[in-house]
């Protein structure tokens, strides 16, 4: 694409290189490639004054870290409100994609979600404007943690507080000591928040490192689009291997019982194509194994919407997210009602479940279903230091020297 903007230069002066600096992030390798040795990042940079009088944008100043008591609200209006997310949104720019970013973006707030987004992402959302309302996404959305709000925090370092907002309901929430605690502190956030990070556009090393400290935190990633099959390191899961899906109870009075639940999240780090792609991944990645069934029902209306548009039918694993008839979303309730009793054997009578089968195919009554199958208390963890001892149990004193 730039060898045919650049021969088209003699033709069209600098204009010919406007569509290439709009998502330009000027790494230099096509300097190093041009067998002619052009100085094409001072071309690219001089078409800019083609470009500069249309180039408008509104812009919100960075916020920095978002105090705790928002997050808390925030998380309380997801968890058992009608926001059916809670993203993040980074990016370093693609060629390909220069106004992806605040398509995405819009996409999930005006879907009731909460959107994080900090340097360079935050710039092509300033930049994005919607035509049908005559306003930037800045102008439309608010700055607040909650429901169909846009935050920017700041510039690319500013990202550490995104991560940062969304831990801190480990810290307050579940009461969880954030010194020396890293490690309790992601698993509580992976099990009971799971605010998915989307990367979008190029992926430099310092986009690596953020990706590998989401994951490690805990926070499942996405990475597009067509840059993401550049990527070296993907942790997928498989959702119908159900035998490896299952949580520990850490309330549990029996010692360390574990329980089956949901695949969820099913992947960690998981790349894409397409921005239609990009928000029904991102959706899908929200469920949890602990989610009630409010949000159960406004995330899987929006996976489900997200999905259809994009691919034209229904996804093949939605109803490994359903326990009950209160979790399916009123828009899709007589479809999936349908789908449950003819594609996957449970028994409807009306409107209503009567019974419905187990990961390993057993049909059974709901009662049987919640008690094998499912974490209806929000104390999942992975980590078998983190559960509360039996009834009874005390610590041994240890011998003296």
């Amino acid at each position: 694409m730039l060898g045919k903007a650049v021969r088209k230069v003699k033709e069209d002066g600098l204009a010919a290189l406007t569509q290439i600096e709009r998502g330009c992030y000027l790494c230099g390798k096509c300097e190093e490639a041009c067998p002619q040795e052009i100085s094409l990042l001072d071309m690219i940079v001089a078409s800019l004054g083609k470009r500069v009088p249309e180039d408008k944008f509104v812009m919100r100043a960075g916020r920095g870290s978002a105090c705790r008591t928002e997050s808390m609200g925030g998380f309380w209006g997801m968890g058992v409100g009608n926001a059916p997310g809670w993203y993040h949104v980074l990016g370093c720019g693609d060629a390909k994609s220069v106004e992806d970013i605040g398509w995405i973006v819009d996409e999930l707030a005006r879907h009731n979600c909460i959107v994080h987004v900090a340097g360079c992402a935050a710039a092509e959302v300033g930049r994005y404007f919607k035509e049908e309302e005559g306003k930037f996404l800045f102008e439309i959305y608010g700055g607040e943690v909650a429901a169909r709000n846009v935050v920017n925090h700041g510039g690319c370092t500013a990202c550490a507080h995104i991560l940062d907002q969304g831990m801190k309901w480990s810290r307050t929430g579940a009461g969880i000591p954030c010194y020396a605690n890293f490690g309790a502190i992601a698993d509580c956030y992976h099990n009971l928040v799971s605010q998915p990070l989307l990367v979008w556009g190029a992926l430099p090393e310092r986009m690596q490192a953020i990706v590998a400290a989401w994951a490690r935190a805990g926070s499942p990633v996405v990475v597009g689009p067509a840059s993401a099959f550049g990527w070296k390191r993907y942790l997928l899961g498989n959702k119908w291997d159900w035998e490896k899906w299952w949580s520990y109870l850490s309330l549990g009075t029996g010692g360390r019982e574990s329980k089956l639940h949901e695949p969820a999240p099913k992947h960690m780090i998981i790349p894409v194509e397409t921005k239609e792609e990009a928000v029904a991944t991102l959706t899908f990645l929200t469920n949890k194994g602990v989610s009630v069934f409010d949000a159960r029902s406004a995330s899987l209306e929006t996976y489900t919407e997200f999905y259809t548009r994009a691919f034209g039918e229904y996804p093949d694993e939605w109803h490994l997210f359903v326990r009950s008839d209160l979790d399916l979303p009123q828009r899709y309730k007589p479809t999936m009602i349908k789908k449950l009793r003819e594609e996957h054997g449970w028994e409807i009578e009306r409107m209503r479940v009567k019974k419905q089968t187990l990961p390993d195919g057993r049909l059974v009554s709901r009662e049987e279903f919640a008690d094998q199958y499912g974490i209806s208390s929000d104390f999942a963890t992975k980590l078998p230091r983190l559960m509360a001892k039996p009834v009874g149990w005390r610590r041994k004193a240890k011998p003296q020297s």
